[in-house]
């Protein structure tokens, strides 16, 4: 039986680094990126792909914080 994936946790988050400036804090469960739900492997090849495509303008997150879940938006320039 497979464990179900909640997301993927930010932890461990360095100072100045991306996660930092697009409004993440350490302990963050990110769920979902745009339409891509993160929920097992292949899911986070998508996650990985959207993040570092230069055509996304728009990031939307999907994320648990202090366990409360919530919308982190970020426009990339």
């Amino acid at each position: 039986e497979q464990e179900a994936i909640l997301g993927m946790q930010i932890t461990d988050i360095q100072p100045n680094s991306f996660w930092i400036k697009m409004g993440f804090i350490d302990g963050d469960i990110i769920t979902q990126l745009n339409e891509n739900k993160l929920d097992g492997a292949a899911s986070s090849m998508s996650f990985y792909t959207t993040l570092t495509s230069a055509e996304t303008r728009k990031l939307e997150f999907k994320i648990i914080r202090n366990e409360s879940a919530g919308t982190l938006v970020v426009n990339v320039q």
